[in-house]
């Protein structure tokens, strides 16, 4: 009979772990000196600040502020770090770090209460029948919303923008593009000040574009054609803005070898072309790959060699802290994060690190062990391309990404604590 452990379970285990000898991938790494203090930040996927979560250096033990910011004094280096979110029983390990102000990504889904969200309604002169527009907001400050689309005849859409939990209002740009026969329109902007959720927010675009663009054919090739699905995306990235600020202006099927697109041909100094990749297979392996181009370029989004589990097998039951997690390399330079989740109850685990096998120490713990019988998934993503997990937690000296990024995802398998 399987127990119902409490989610307390997951702290207890974490502080018990970090206080032990056996938390360390790789323990032969030498201690190299003091510095006065580590001051990094834990955020989402997204990157949004995660405030009030957990956070374990060494022997020491802090909480983030509402900006998901830290310090911890008189840190020894190389150092390791658990991140433990009681929300979302979610932790994630680092381990033998030496980057003096880290971003700690808290991966798994973005927690609701983490952020706000508001609603915005953007009105425009009616479009014509042969006519289309883009619409989105953009903002300096961390934002994430999507991009909505129009055609003949609408004068509106509406837009959801989320935005840090600390800020009940923010700053930012209704971008529109629309696009004719003739080519873009490159940009209508408004600024605007939007509040969560109390009214609905209204803005009107002027009817006078700031600029406007000839179309310029680009052909896309891919060799995304043998996946179950795939797909191309192209946006502007807006370089002026924060990292999540951009406007998807063209979709297509990945299957397809070759397609041509009428874009843009020419961009604002501020703006690039950014070409998105999808794919997936049946067995629900994936990857997601991002990389940079200009007006009239053609491109080609190309297929990845994905991870793939080595052992435990699945099914495999009695899986404890000593039991080898190991995976095939895949494409490219990359750092691997390896994921665990149970659901009953629900706890989730990551490790990252830039080996090609791993341990989850904790299981075992008493709660995990053979008195014990719980149901993990795993599986592994690779975040290309980083060459260690330090150039993997150190911030970005730009606002956008710069060069190739991917993360490939490989399929699921599943274990068992104990035994029956």
């Amino acid at each position: 009979m399987i127990l119902i452990l409490s989610i307390s379970i997951l702290f207890n285990s974490l502080i018990h772990l970090f206080s032990s000898e056996e938390i360390h991938l790789n323990t032969n790494y030498p201690q190299e000196n003091k510095r006065p203090f580590v001051s990094g930040r834990v955020i989402d996927e997204r990157n949004f600040p995660v405030p009030y979560a957990k956070v374990f250096i060494n022997s020491a033990e802090i909480q983030t502020d509402v900006m998901g910011r830290f310090t911890v004094m008189n840190v020894e280096f190389p150092y390791d770090v658990i991140v433990a979110e009681r929300n979302t029983s979610t932790a994630v390990m680092y381990w033998g770090l030496s980057v003096t102000d880290p971003d700690l990504v808290l991966f798994g889904e973005p927690d609701k209460r983490n952020y706000n969200s508001a609603s915005i309604k953007v009105m425009f002169p009616p479009l014509a029948d042969t006519s289309e527009c883009f619409v989105s907001f953009a903002s300096r400050e961390m934002i994430h919303c999507e991009t909505m689309t129009a055609g003949s005849g609408k004068d509106y859409v509406f837009l959801t923008v989320d935005f840090p939990a600390s800020m009940t209002n923010i700053r930012g740009d209704v971008i529109m593009m629309r696009k004719n026969p003739s080519g873009y329109e490159l940009f209508r902007r408004k600024s605007v000040s939007i509040s969560r959720n109390t009214t609905r927010n209204e803005v009107v675009l002027p009817a006078k574009p700031e600029s406007r663009t000839s179309v310029k054919p680009s052909k896309i090739y891919s060799s995304l054609k043998d996946y179950y699905q795939s797909k191309i995306e192209v946006s502007l990235d807006l370089t002026d803005y924060s990292k999540n600020s951009q406007l998807t202006i063209y979709e297509a099927d990945g299957k397809k070898q070759m397609t041509i697109a009428d874009l843009p041909a020419k961009l604002p100094a501020s703006t690039r072309l950014k070409i998105n990749g999808f794919a997936e297979t049946r067995s629900g392996s994936k990857f997601v790959s991002h990389y940079f181009s200009s007006p009239g370029q053609n491109f080609k989004v190309s297929d990845e060699f994905l991870p793939e589990l080595i052992v435990p097998s699945d099914g495999y039951i009695g899986v404890d802290g000593r039991t080898e997690f190991r995976y095939t390399v895949g494409s490219g330079a990359g750092v691997y994060v390896l994921e665990f989740r149970s659901r009953n109850p629900e706890m989730k685990y990551y490790v990252v690190t830039n080996e090609t096998a791993s341990r989850l120490s904790l299981l075992s713990r008493p709660e995990f062990s053979n008195t014990r019988n719980l149901v993990f998934s795993w599986r592994v993503r690779k975040y290309l391309t980083y060459f260690s997990v330090d150039e993997f937690v150190r911030p970005n000296v730009f606002k956008n990404d710069l060069g190739y990024k991917g993360v490939l995802y490989s399929t699921g398998r599943s274990f068992r604590t104990g035994y029956f």
